[in-house]
Parts: C-alpha cells; sequence; structure tokens
C-alpha cells in the first residue's frame, strides 16, 4: 500500500514537472491542430467532448519555449474554455460564465410556413421566448447540453436534444396535430400561464375551416364574433366591435398593412379568403407598443408564404363563389409563391330572379346585379441565410347594380320613370418587405407599403311624361365619392440581448389622402326648354402620421413577467399637429405551473374616424383624419384576469377591464349623412365613452373534441353635449350579456361535426313613441299648414329583443393518393329564429298617436353547401 501511495505521488510529481517543460508553437492553429502539435510534443492527452470546440475558430500563437500551462492559460481564454491537469490527462470543459447563442425559425413541417408566437423553452432553466411576427427566435444562455421543447396551437410538441457549445442557428419544423394522438403531447399546458400577453387570441385556422358558414363560405373573421368581449354589429354581418367599441377602433392588419373596409356582399361576408391566410391573432387589451392608431383591437393577419416542397393547390365551390388556391417553389427552395382568387356568381342566378320580382311588385322591367372578387398573392424570395424579401398583393371589388323601369297611364298622359343605382367600393395593398439577421440577436424588419380603400355611389333617376304633343324630360343624377389612399413605410427590430429581455423597437412613418366629394344635377326639359341646377362639393385633405416605439419584455424570474414600453406617434394635418406620449405595460405572476394572475394598461390614440350612416358594413362610409376642427381619439384601459390551465388542453380565463373614451365623434341629431348639405365637420359633435366589463372563457385546444364556452358582462355608454340633450345613453352596440358556445367534434378519420350557438341581448335603439299635429309656418306664410311630427325617445333608449341563433355543420374530407377532396353542408340559424333585423311602422296604427312596431327579420334558416378538391 504504501509502495502504491509512492508510486502515485512519484508520477504525479513526475506530470507536474512535465508539465513545467517547455515548447515552442508558432503559427496559426485550429483547435484540433493545437491539440494535436501539444500531444506530439508531450506525454499528456486530451479530454473533451467536440462539440465544445468551435468549428472554423483559429488562433495565431507565437511562443518559444514556453510552459504547457501559459500556452493552455492562452487558448483556452480565447476559446471561453477551462482546463484542468489529472495525471497524464487534460480535460477541457466550457466556462461557467460562457454563453452560446441559438437562433432560428419555427416552422410548420407540411408547408414551411413559418410559425408566429411559437413558445420555445430550454427544460429545467425557466428560460423560454416567443417567436416574433416572422417566426424568429434567439436565445443567449450558457453553454451546455439541454433539451428544448416547442410548442404552438394545433401543432404536436417538439422536443429536441440540443449541444449548445457553439453558437447554432437551428430550425425547428413542428406537425399538425393529429387529433387521434395523445393529446398531452399536441399541447404544453403551461404555455397559457408563461405568456406575459393578455386579452389576446391565436386563431386556431384549422378550426376555422371546419365552422359552420352562411352559404358554405369559410370566413376568418366569424371565429372572432365568438369570443368573449367581441360582438358582431347587425345580423349575418362580418364586421365586430370589441370591448364598448366601435368598429372603426379595430386596426386590421393584412402583412401589416392598414385595411379600411373587410367586407363583401355587403358586409355578409369579409373579404380574408381563409386559403391565403397563415396567422390571425387578435388583441383586445394591454396593447403591446408595437402597436397603435386604434382604440379597442388589433388583428393582425398574415398570408400564407408557399410551400417549398411542391407545387399544391385547391378549387372550391360553396353557394356563393367559385375559388382557387395554387402555391409552391418558383426556383428551388429560394423563391417560393402564393396565389389564391374568389369569385361570386350570384349574378347570373340575380338577373333573371329580380327581373321577374321587380314585374311582380309591378314594375314594367328592371333588374339587379351584384358581383364581388378578391385576389391574394405573395412571392418570398431567400436571398441568404440572413436576407429574405417579401412581396404581397391584394386585390378586391365589389358592383352592385338596380335598375327599375316604370311604365304608368293617366288618361291621355303616359309616365315613363327608370331609377338606376350603383354601387362599388374595393381595396387594394402592396407592401415589399425585408427581413435581415444583424447578429443572431438582432433582427429586423423593413416594410414599405401603400393601401387604397374606395366607394362610389351613382344615383341616376330619369323621368319622361307625354302628354299629346307636350313632352316634359327631368333627370336627377348624383354621384358621391369617398377613398383614403395611405403610403407608407415602417421598421421594427427584434433584439435578444439574454434570456430574460426581449426587446422590440422601431418606428413607422404614413401619408394619408382622403378624398370626399359630392356632385349633383337636376335638369328638367319642358318643350325643348331645359332648366338646370348643379351642385358640387369635395374635401380632399392630406396628412402625416408617426410614430416610434420601444417595448421589453423581461422575465424577472420563473414567476414573474412584464413586459413595458412607450409609444410616441403624431400626426400633422391642416397646419396642426396632435403629439401623443403612450404608455404600456403588463405583467404576468405564475402562482405555480397552473394558475396566473395577468393584468396591464395601455393608453392608445386614434387619429382617424369613421362616419357610417348604417353600422353594418355598406359602402356609405366615410373615412376622415383628424383636424383642426376635429380632434383624435384616446383611450385609457386596465385589465385584470386570472387563467387557469388543466390537464389535456383545457384552459380556463376571466379578465375585468375598464375602458374611458374621449374624442369620439358622431352625427349631430337630424343631420343628413349625405355630403351635398355642407361641409363634413359642421354635421359631427365629439364626446366620450365609458366601457367596462368581465369575460370569461373555458376552452378545449385539442383533441377529437375541441371548443369553448365563453361570457361577458359588459356596459357601454356614450355622453355628447349636443346629442341627447347632454345625457348619457347607451351606445348602439351596447350589450350586456353575451354568451356563445363552440364545439367541433372529429368522428372517425373522415368526418367532422360542428355546432355554434350565441345568445345577446338586444342592441340599443332610437325609436319613434308618438305622433301630434302641429301647425307649421313656412318663411313667407302668414297662416301655416298642419303638419304630422313624430316624437322620438330619447337616444338608444329601447332594445330589440333578444338575439340567439344556432348553426351547424358537417364536413366530410377523404385523401387519395393524388390529393383528396371536401365537402361540407351546413345550415344558418337551425331552429328559424325570427331575430330582428330592423323595426318598421304598423300600418294599422297611422292614425294612432301612440306607434306600433313590428319586427323585420332578416335571415330564416339558410342551408348552404361547400365542395373542393385538393392536390
Amino acid at each position: 500500500m504504501v509502495r502504491l501511495l509512492l508510486f502515485s505521488i512519484l508520477s504525479l510529481l513526475s506530470f507536474w514537472a512535465k508539465a513545467q517543460d517547455r515548447i515552442s508553437l508558432n503559427g496559426t492553429y485550429s483547435s484540433e491542430q493545437l491539440i494535436e502539435s501539444i500531444e506530439q510534443q508531450t506525454p499528456f492527452r486530451f479530454v473533451y467532448q467536440s462539440q465544445i470546440l468551435p468549428k472554423g475558430k483559429v488562433v495565431d500563437l507565437n511562443f518559444e519555449q514556453a510552459k504547457l500551462e501559459e500556452i493552455l492559460s492562452f487558448w483556452t481564454a480565447a476559446l471561453q474554455l477551462e482546463y484542468k491537469i489529472q495525471g497524464n490527462l487534460i480535460l477541457l470543459s466550457p466556462t461557467a460564465s460562457s454563453r452560446r447563442i441559438l437562433s432560428g425559425y419555427v416552422t410548420n413541417q407540411g408547408d414551411g410556413e413559418k410559425l408566429i408566437g411559437a413558445n420555445i423553452q430550454v427544460l429545467g432553466t425557466g428560460i423560454g421566448i416567443t417567436t416574433n411576427e416572422y417566426g424568429y427566435f434567439a436565445l443567449s444562455i450558457p453553454q451546455g447540453n439541454y433539451k428544448v421543447k416547442i410548442s404552438y396551437v394545433g401543432f404536436q410538441t417538439l422536443t429536441e436534444e440540443v449541444a449548445l457549445f457553439q453558437d447554432i442557428a437551428k430550425n425547428f419544423q413542428l406537425q399538425i396535430a393529429n387529433v387521434l394522438l395523445d393529446e398531452v403531447s399536441v399541447v404544453s399546458v403551461e404555455d397559457k400561464v408563461e405568456e406575459i400577453q393578455m386579452s389576446s387570441f391565436k386563431v386556431n385556422m384549422a378550426l376555422v375551416r371546419k365552422l359552420p358558414a352562411i352559404g358554405g363560405e369559410v370566413d376568418p373573421l366569424r371565429i372572432l364574433q365568438l369570443l368573449p368581449g367581441v360582438q358582431f354589429g347587425t345580423e349575418g354581418t362580418s364586421g365586430f366591435n370589441v370591448r364598448g367599441g366601435s368598429q372603426d377602433q379595430n386596426l386590421i392588419l393584412l402583412d401589416g398593412v392598414p385595411m379600411y373596409n373587410v367586407s363583401h356582399l355587403f358586409g355578409f361576408l369579409s373579404v380574408f379568403n381563409a386559403d391565403a391566410i397563415q396567422n390571425m391573432d387578435l388583441t383586445k387589451g394591454a396593447f403591446p407598443a408595437r402597436y397603435g392608431g386604434r382604440l379597442s383591437s388589433v388583428l393582425d393577419i398574415s398570408m400564407k408564404e408557399g410551400t417549398k416542397e411542391r407545387i399544391s393547390g385547391n378549387v372550391g365551390l360553396s353557394t356563393f363563389a367559385s375559388k382557387f388556391f395554387l402555391e409552391g417553389p418558383l426556383a428551388g427552395e429560394k423563391m417560393t409563391f402564393m396565389v389564391s382568387a374568389r369569385r361570386s356568381f350570384l349574378d347570373p342566378i340575380l338577373v333573371p330572379v329580380t327581373r321577374r320580382q321587380k314585374i311582380e311588385n309591378g314594375a314594367s322591367g328592371g333588374q339587379s346585379n351584384y358581383s364581388f372578387y378578391d385576389i391574394n398573392a405573395k412571392v418570398n424570395y431567400t436571398i441568404s441565410a440572413k436576407d429574405r424579401i417579401y412581396m404581397s398583393i391584394y386585390q378586391g371589388n365589389d358592383r352592385y347594380r338596380d335598375n327599375t323601369l316604370r311604365i304608368s297611364s293617366f288618361g291621355n298622359s303616359t309616365v315613363e320613370s327608370e331609377q338606376d343605382v350603383k354601387l362599388g367600393w374595393g381595396n387594394q395593398v402592396a407592401s415589399l418587405r425585408w427581413n435581415h439577421v444583424f447578429q443572431p440577436t438582432l433582427f429586423s424588419n423593413v416594410n414599405i407599403f401603400t393601401s387604397r380603400y374606395q366607394l362610389n355611389t351613382v344615383s341616376d333617376n330619369n323621368v319622361e311624361i307625354r302628354s299629346g304633343s307636350e313632352r316634359i324630360f327631368s333627370e336627377d343624377f348624383s354621384d358621391q365619392q369617398s377613398s383614403i389612399r395611405d403610403y407608407g413605410g415602417k421598421i421594427d427590430f427584434s433584439y435578444f440581448p439574454n434570456p430574460t429581455h426581449f426587446v422590440k423597437f422601431g418606428g413607422l412613418l404614413l401619408r394619408h389622402r382622403f378624398v370626399n366629394q359630392f356632385q349633383s344635377n337636376f335638369s328638367i326639359t319642358r318643350n325643348n326648354q331645359r332648366e338646370e341646377d348643379s351642385s358640387s362639393l369635395r374635401e380632399e385633405n392630406n396628412a402625416w402620421e408617426g410614430f416610434v416605439f420601444v417595448e421589453d419584455e423581461i422575465t424577472i424570474n420563473r414567476n414573474l413577467g412584464v413586459n413595458v414600453g412607450i409609444h410616441a406617434s403624431n400626426f400633422w394635418s391642416g397646419g396642426v399637429s396632435y403629439p401623443s406620449i403612450q404608455p404600456r405595460a403588463s405583467f404576468r405572476w405564475a402562482i405555480n405551473e397552473s394558475n396566473a394572475i395577468k393584468g396591464g394598461y395601455a393608453k392608445m390614440t386614434q387619429y382617424l374616424h369613421l362616419l357610417t350612416n348604417s353600422g353594418i358594413g355598406l359602402p356609405t362610409d366615410l373615412w376622415l383624419g383628424s383636424s383642426p376642427e376635429i380632434g383624435p381619439q384616446n383611450a385609457n384601459q386596465w385589465s385584470l384576469g386570472y387563467t387557469k390551465t388543466f390537464s389535456r388542453g383545457v384552459d380556463f380565463t376571466v379578465e375585468g377591464f375598464h375602458k374611458k373614451m374621449e374624442g369620439l365623434l358622431d352625427f349631430k341629431d337630424g343631420v343628413t349623412f349625405f355630403l351635398n348639405t355642407g361641409s363634413i365637420s359642421e354635421k359631427v359633435t365629439t364626446g366620450d365613452g365609458l366601457a367596462k366589463g368581465v369575460e370569461m372563457m373555458l376552452q378545449k385546444q385539442v383533441g377529437k373534441t375541441q371548443g369553448w364556452i365563453s361570457y361577458t358582462w359588459s356596459k357601454s355608454d356614450r355622453i355628447f353635449q349636443e346629442i341627447n340633450n347632454g345625457e348619457p345613453f347607451p351606445f348602439i352596440f351596447d350589450r350586456r350579456h353575451d354568451f356563445s358556445a363552440l364545439i367541433n367534434q372529429q368522428v372517425g378519420k373522415r368526418w367532422n361535426i360542428s355546432a355554434t350557438w350565441i345568445y345577446l341581448t338586444g342592441r340599443a335603439v332610437t325609436l319613434p313613441v308618438s305622433t301630434f299635429v302641429e301647425n307649421v309656418v313656412v318663411p313667407g306664410d302668414r297662416i301655416g299648414n298642419n303638419a304630422d311630427l313624430i316624437e322620438y325617445s330619447a337616444r338608444n333608449a329601447y332594445r330589440f329583443k333578444p338575439y340567439h341563433r344556432l348553426d351547424v355543420s358537417a364536413n366530410y374530407e377523404k385523401t387519395t393518393t393524388w390529393g383528396g377532396h371536401r365537402f361540407s353542408v351546413s345550415v344558418y340559424n337551425l331552429y328559424n329564429r325570427q331575430n330582428t333585423f330592423f323595426l318598421s311602422q304598423d300600418p294599422g296604427s297611422a292614425s294612432d298617436a301612440s306607434i306600433q312596431l313590428i319586427d323585420n327579420p332578416l335571415f330564416p334558416l339558410i342551408p348552404g353547401f361547400s365542395y373542393g378538391i385538393f392536390f
């Protein structure tokens, strides 16, 4: 034993002495070359993991008769390594303080599309982050071996081992969830708890395509109307109101570009083709600093980029429209494309049907015609691993025309009248984006874009009276146009300095051009003598809008995270400017792995105003910018909520909100909407609003059975000094109770059945309550005349009866070797609820002092179908 101990001591002394020997190393060495050279000149051997040696890195050495330890210290310091000599072994390991960067993209394995907001977690460390708006992420963490978990709603969770001993650019691909798989493998129950952002919803596009749809045409916006705090405006429309706000208070972005009208078919269908949409995220409170320009919500929509794998697509037919979709590579894997188009085919049906209806209703002739179309296209090109370019285009238009001809005779006289009404509206959007990775922790996006919305209403009424040789001809023509056009540029950065900070900053500059004009002409011709009266009004305004922002998502510890930021904006128009500083803050406190409390505050400023006489998405909307006469809208919103996650993809949320609004715009009592009677600013008045409520939602996101139940209690009031005698009144879409339920059930591999049910308090309305006779003296008269006048209630003092409706659908899908086909049948308003669309006076009460009103429903039970082939 003593001999063995003595031998060991002598051996260690021998190796220590060898370590003091001097060796020479001159030149440029890679890590492998240096190790080989040292092993050749000394009896020592290196022990290490090959991953810790940075690939391609070299060191310049100039050592003459230097000690081995001196060389090792210099070399390992340059490589952020540590060494330890044990006997004749030199052990290499990473330093405890050295950090490496894991960066890359998270994509859909099926088509290569980027997954926005995917969760990346480094297991066992409490470190995690989400992908940005372009699917990119970066994590700076101590080097070592890790298990990384990636999850995204509707996709299978992926866990991979990563040896992080040098900076790594690694992309992760997720598979779409198979409902027949174990639900636990599909989604992480901690995701909801760990998210700092509250009051947001990431739409599952696969679920959208399975829901009941009017006429069988899938509409991505309709799923939003089933969320707590989100309500539809009027029966059948795809528009929505959020937390007591109006529809113009929703910022709708398509590939980062604002859109100003999102309605086809008079509001019954949105302009978004579900086939072309990749991501759709709604934020309704605690807004991050990167968003601005609206008070109530942000709907951020991204179009598909096109798969790199192969050419694929589909063609389809529904009750309303036909469509096609195509995507695939253009130049290997560097360039991909996506194009989709949709067109209604109601016109060949409407023309003969309306012609017959007009004759049945007493007209001599005429017809109605309507059509819409939309086109989405996108091309993206990968220049290098650090640079990508995207070009997106959307164009859509609606066209409606109604013509009525009436011919009647009275003795020797004949009266012939023709009324022709034309409506047209549409959007054009184009953007060019450049993504650049400066370094793994710094990502940038530059977006240059244009957006245009235009509507046109033309009315032409001609009347000809013939009596013997006498002829009288009159023409009443009017043309009303409104448009808004934007040119802008935006730059934003994502910076990942370390695992506890995720910083975003950037800015935008935007030029608005508003044009509202009206022209009319009335002429009458008697025996070749023409009299004419015409008028016109044109308001054209140019304005600039800009903002800068910075926000930081900070992970303080495993339980507490915050997002703080500032949004500074300004608006220049008519020689005035409206600067605004808008602080934003939100927090998440995780009580444990399945419970969290969240809260937030946001100030928002909106410089644009929408005037409409309907609120149902008809093309009678006028967009105005803030001006010397009309200031911006402002809102301060507070939110507080609780999140609970259960096993198997079930979560529960409850949130309360309080939103105070200022500078809201509305028409004065008794003014006309049309432009021919004076300046718009003379017809409107400003006021305040207050909205508050509580929202609850129980949701199951995965498995054969998916869906949710939601309930909202809310109250939204307005107060205008020049409306309702200055007294507060309910907002027209103030709904005290809003309940909705959604369920989707997978039946075998090919069938799924969906149903949605909603219940809402009836919307507020102003009604005529009585009639009375009063002597009205017209200027120039002495006696005057008796006139029947109508007395109206206070503003929005009455309500329609409660609204409720059940929609169902059954969907069938079969795959084949070449692709497959889908078939869907749906029923809107299954039990034929007669929901009120508007009220009209009962003819039987015309002679009474009191007015009796009757309900007029819009939609009865409506069946629909769709069929598609995919390849």
